[in-house]
């Protein structure tokens, strides 16, 4: 029955609407207590109502969450489907039927259950269709019905329990109920206010005591030039506060150079204006130096107010090192004038009768002397130029002469200078002439120079074991070859033939020899006849065995050999390793009387500590034992150094038997 209203339902949507009254579900409260409390259960009916005939009807319930809906029943329905499917928990119901269902009344029960928390109040229980059809698929709701809630209301009520503590803002208080959560008895705060603190209020309400801080807000009246009166429009308290001037003031005058400058400061809260003498005082702007007299200058400031009278300074002069203005001659004084370098006043002083001549510049007389002439007495003075260095203006060849030009380093007369033609000739490289002749030519003069070949130069080639060697003589002017002589090959020269590869039962001995000087080899193949031999032995161990060979002194084949077995490990009798103690175990070893290998071990119990008796005997024990323990130290002692002795006395004569096999 539920598979054909799912089908149903997928067509509803697509069919034509039918016009006049639709069929109407909705639900029916009546007879639901009012003011139901947590807990309570109630029901309510939902109905149909000009219902002409529809055959499937799906539909869905809303109400509020302090509401449950533990139950959708058939039971009781006036207008019955055979089809019957209802899930509390998804809220929905839907009904069909095979035929067409008429008439109007009940279709269903719903069963509902207060829940805790519910608030004092109307509860809107709502159903909406989402579709509903007759058995022919004509949809029974007009555009715009379906999907259209029907509701009733039912009235819940909380018994309020109430929170004993108030709940604050910062603005109301408040108390919680602890079941619905509603709010009871808010109001406004009231506060007092503690105002002892001249930047914050607290605050503290009457009712909840809720408390709090906050900031002044303050209104200000002046006072004096360090306070002004606040008092704040919220806790009405007051209180002298320090003004807060401005960084930067104005300017109420300027500073001079004869007094500090004013600054007005006016305080950022109330207005209070505040005069500061902080501007520096200005420094003297002074004139130019004037002279006093001969000692003194003084200089006036030119930016002293009016009405005052202006600064003045006075200073000794600075008198340069003087300039001499009339020279002194041998026959009247001259004047030397002085300038102060501040204020440029001047001062003069005689300069004393000059001894010497005032001489003119020196001139050149000729290319070999100046004179220079007194311009008091005209006396004329003559020497010799002095020449400078010079330069070489034209070079000397052994064709030319050359010419260096000089300058008098005193009048600055200027001459040349013959340089004599040079006794060398500039010489181009020897070339080969013939066998015995090589010849160069000037690069100058073209003057040709003839000359025999040296032997200067000689190159050596060194002989070799297979090519001849020499020496090859070039004349070292002009590279030409004058001679050589020839140095024969020297050969090689080998070593003792020695065994290289032993023969086998098929092959021979192979015998290499090398040459000491260049290294090459040769081999030589020799059937060795094994003439000579020596016996070879090496002696077999507790675990290894051994052999006695003959051995070819030539080629070292192996022509007899015999094995000897290992002897195999020796036991001895056993021996304390390590002696026990009154806290540790001793061991006791078996060695090869051969090798010295450890063969077996034991370990040596603890020994039981004595009694008082016993340790003193043990003691008395120690002590009588003690002696022959010095005794075995003395002996050993002795061996060792008769060891030494022995050894020094074998190396010296073994030297000595050296010594005498090298003389």
């Amino acid at each position: 029955m539920l598979s054909l209203l799912v089908v149903l339902m997928l067509v509803v949507a697509s069919l034509p609407l039918l016009a006049a009254d639709a069929p109407v579900v909705y639900i029916d409260s009546t007879g639901v207590p009012a003011d139901m409390e947590a807990g309570a259960e109630f029901t309510v009916y939902l109905k149909i109502k000009n219902n002409t005939g529809l055959s499937a009807i799906e539909m869905t319930f809303t109400y509020p969450d302090c509401l449950e809906l533990t139950a959708i029943e058939k039971t009781g329905a006036e207008v019955a489907f055979d089809g019957f499917l209802g899930n509390p928990a998804a809220s929905k119901l839907v009904v069909d039927a095979s035929a067409n269902v008429t008439g109007d009344g009940i279709i269903a029960t719903l069963k509902f259950k207060v829940k805790d928390g519910v608030k004092t109040g109307n509860q809107t229980i709502g159903v909406t269709v989402n579709s509903a059809c007759d058995f022919d698929l004509n949809s029974y709701f007009e555009e715009g019905k379906p999907g259209t809630t029907e509701s009733a209301t039912v009235s819940t009520k909380c018994v309020h329990v109430l929170e004993n503590n108030y709940t604050t803002t910062a603005e109301e208080h408040y108390k919680l109920c602890t079941k619905c959560g509603e709010h009871f008895e808010t109001a406004a705060h009231t506060f007092t206010y503690d105002n002892t603190d001249a930047t914050m209020h607290k605050f503290t309400c009457s009712t909840c005591t809720y408390t709090g801080t906050a900031a002044h807000t303050y209104t200000y009246a002046d006072k004096d030039d360090t306070h002004h009166s606040a008092t704040c429009s919220v806790c009405a308290g007051v209180n002298d506060i320090e003004h807060k001037y401005a960084e930067e003031g104005t300017v109420k005058q300027e500073a001079t150079c004869v007094a500090k400058g004013w600054t007005t400061y006016t305080c950022t809260d109330c207005g209070h204006k505040h005069d500061v003498e902080d501007i520096a005082q200005k420094a003297h702007v002074f004139g130019e130096w004037t002279k006093v007299d001969d000692n003194n200058h003084k200089r006036t400031c030119t930016t002293c107010p009016a009405g005052v009278t202006p600064a003045e300074e006075t200073a000794a002069h600075n008198w340069d090192a003087g300039v001499i203005t009339t020279p002194a001659t041998h026959t009247e004084t001259g004047v030397k004038t002085y300038t102060c370098t501040t204020c440029a006043a001047t001062k003069t002083e005689d300069v004393p009768v000059n001894p010497e001549h005032n001489w003119s510049a020196w001139t050149s007389a000729d290319d070999g002397k100046h004179t220079r002439t007194c311009s008091v007495g005209h006396e004329v003075e003559t020497e010799d130029h002095k020449w400078n260095e010079g330069v070489v203006t034209k070079v000397a060849t052994c064709k030319e002469e050359g010419v260096k030009h000089h300058k008098c380093t005193v009048c600055g007369f200027e001459k040349d200078f013959a340089i004599e033609k040079l006794p060398e000739h500039t010489w181009e490289d020897w070339k080969v002439k013939d066998m015995k002749l090589h010849t160069r030519t000037c690069k100058v003069c073209g003057m040709v120079e003839e000359g025999e070949h040296n032997q200067g130069k000689r190159v050596k080639k060194n002989a070799t074991c297979t090519e001849d060697g020499g020496y090859t003589y070039y004349c070292s002017d002009c590279g030409a070859k004058t001679g050589s002589i020839k140095i024969r090959a020297k050969g090689h020269v080998f070593t003792d033939w020695v065994l290289d590869t032993e023969a086998t039962a098929t092959t021979d001995n192979i015998y290499k020899r090398t040459c000491r000087v260049c290294g090459v080899t040769e081999t030589s193949t020799v059937k060795c006849e094994h003439a000579e031999t020596k016996t070879e032995t090496k002696e077999a161990t507790c675990t290894e065995d051994g052999y006695v060979r003959k051995v070819c002194t030539a080629c070292g084949f192996v022509v007899e050999s015999e094995e000897v077995k290992a002897t195999g490990h020796k036991a001895g009798e056993w021996e304390v390793s390590k002696a026990a103690t009154e806290t540790e175990k001793g061991l006791k070893v078996k060695k090869c009387t051969a090798c010295g290998e450890v063969l077996e071990s034991e370990e040596i119990p603890m020994i039981e500590k004595q009694t008082t008796a016993s340790t003193t005997e043990a003691t008395t024990t120690s002590a009588t034992t003690a002696e022959p323990e010095t005794d075995k130290k003395s002996n050993t002692a002795l061996i060792v150094i008769l060891s030494v002795i022995g050894v020094a006395a074998i190396g010296t004569v073994a030297a000595l038997i050296i010594k005498k096999k090298k003389a």
